[in-house]
């Protein structure tokens, strides 16, 4: 080991004591928190010394420390990294696999989680990643290294803890060579791209019991933009409607938490519009995402309700201010509720339907139809009228989009599809489109209102007549998450 001051015109030995002769340097990693402070690996194995060698010195090399603690015989170090974000955090790669040490190399513990025992020759951190080279095994980056460098033994004994997220860069699937990004919590195969989302780590001492619940919330200030869960232990007495709802395909998909360290995965995007079931959609079904800014995540577990910020930053390739891309997420949020009044009301309308179908036909086996048949066949007429208006029953399929009109809502999907296309602010059509099928749609409601409040109400006076329980209309609200 040789130190310079000049630039190479002068150098000084700085052999750490008791390191063997013609052993092989391997690598010298400077701290990038002080200056004075280096870290060697070196190797022995030619000389059938297979033992490890690490040194650390904090006074530029004037002593050293031999760093070899819980690195077996064996798996000889050939390069020790320093995170640059935290301190004392470091790396080792071993002839055996990957080690990792939270007190400046004072102790070691090994650190493969799925990274096969294979020679590892280099590292290196690149922004919140760990890179690492191999023979034989290709290259491995382990993603997103906030959690390790925020780690430390009290949170092993917590309960629950929530990491801090590290910033999540707010790009579509396609600009991250993804075919798509709507798997929040799937892992990936190996060599695709992370997906377009933001990675929330938290640990638990232990696995939730089946009665336990968890939740994980994203919140705009204090609108909560999305709720995940994990789900509920069926119940055996429960009715075929209810678990019909738990096997929904628009749910979202149920937290599976586990003992230790867990990664949630969030893809930017904010509540899916409500569809009614088996909706045949030319378009996304996904939610707006969000625009660049400071989000909230808040973990409930038990009587624990943990918060941590999260910044959502935009691409840095794109020349688009955070202004514009708020406008576009604000328009594509309101298009996302009309779609989902439109909805609500043909739910509404079709229960209504059904309900007073089968007041008439029990009507009829109590030998009281005759009156309401008319009725019944009238207020069914003008609600299948208004429910054509928002939607087109006769697409059964993706491709019946192309055989048979598409109706409002497919009117505001197709915009949002417009509006979504690229990271961009809203066009003046866009928003003069909007307005006009937020007025379309606000008739249709109107129309609708005054067949419930006229027709139905007639409807129900005759029913009650003929001692028949009436019409039940069930509110049906769009959900108070945004």
């Amino acid at each position: 080991m040789q130190r310079t001051h000049d630039g190479g015109a002068h150098w000084s030995n700085v052999t750490p004591k008791g390191m063997p002769d013609w052993i092989q340097v391997n690598s010298l990693d400077v701290s990038p928190h002080d200056a004075k402070t280096a870290y060697v690996a070196a190797t022995m194995y030619k000389h059938d010394d297979d033992r490890p060698w690490l040194y650390r010195t904090t006074d530029d090399g004037v002593s050293w420390t031999k760093i070899v603690s819980g690195i077996p015989d064996g798996a000889f170090p050939r390069v020790v990294r320093e995170d640059p974000a935290r301190r004392g955090l470091l790396y080792a790669g071993t002839e055996r696999g990957l080690f990792v040490s939270f007190d400046w190399g004072s102790s070691w513990q090994a650190f493969q989680r799925n990274l096969p025992a294979v020679p590892i020759t280099d590292l290196l951190v690149k922004g919140n990643d760990l890179l690492v080279a191999t023979q034989g095994r290709s290259f491995w980056v382990l993603d997103d290294l906030g959690a390790l460098r925020q780690w430390n033994d009290a949170i092993a004994s917590e309960k629950v803890h929530l990491f801090a997220p590290d910033p999540a860069i707010r790009m579509a699937a396609e600009e991250r060579g993804e075919g798509d990004d709507d798997e929040p919590h799937g892992p990936r195969t190996a060599g695709q791209n992370r997906p377009a989302s933001a990675y929330v780590y938290y640990w638990l001492k232990e696995k939730p019991k089946d009665d336990a619940k968890l939740t994980i919330e994203i919140l705009d200030g204090e609108n909560v933009l999305r709720t995940f869960a994990t789900k509920p232990k069926k119940d055996d007495k429960k009715d075929g409607e209810d678990a019909k709802k738990d096997d929904d395909e628009d749910a979202e998909k149920p937290l599976t938490p586990k003992e230790g360290l867990n990664r949630f995965s969030w893809d930017l995007r904010m509540l899916k519009p409500t569809l009614v079931p088996k909706a045949v959609v030319w378009g996304s079904k996904k939610g707006p995402r969000v625009a660049p800014g400071a989000y909230t995540v808040r973990l409930k577990y038990g009587d624990a309700a943990l918060t941590q910020r999260l910044e959502v930053r935009p691409n840095p390739a794109l020349r688009v201010t955070d202004a514009e891309l708020k406008a576009q997420a604000e328009l594509l949020a309101k298009i996302r509720d009309r779609i989902s009044e439109t909805h609500h009301a043909v739910l509404k309308i079709r229960d209504v339907r059904a309900q007073a179908k089968t007041i008439r036909e029990r009507a009829e086996k109590l030998g009281k139809g005759e009156a309401l048949a008319a009725r019944e066949k009238a207020l069914a007429e003008k609600l299948t009228a208004a429910e054509e208006r928002l939607v087109n029953p006769k697409h059964k399929s993706s491709q019946d989009v192309l055989n048979f009109p598409p109706r409002l809502d497919h009117e505001f999907i197709g915009l949002a599809s417009v509006v979504s296309s690229a990271d961009a602010p809203p066009t003046k059509a866009s928003i003069e489109l909007y307005e006009q099928l937020e007025k379309k749609l606000a008739g249709v409601l109107a129309e609708l209102k005054a067949v419930l409040e006229g027709d139905l109400a007639e409807f129900n006076r005759a029913v009650t007549g003929a001692g028949i329980p009436p019409v039940v209309v069930v509110p049906r609200v769009p959900p108070k998450e945004a």
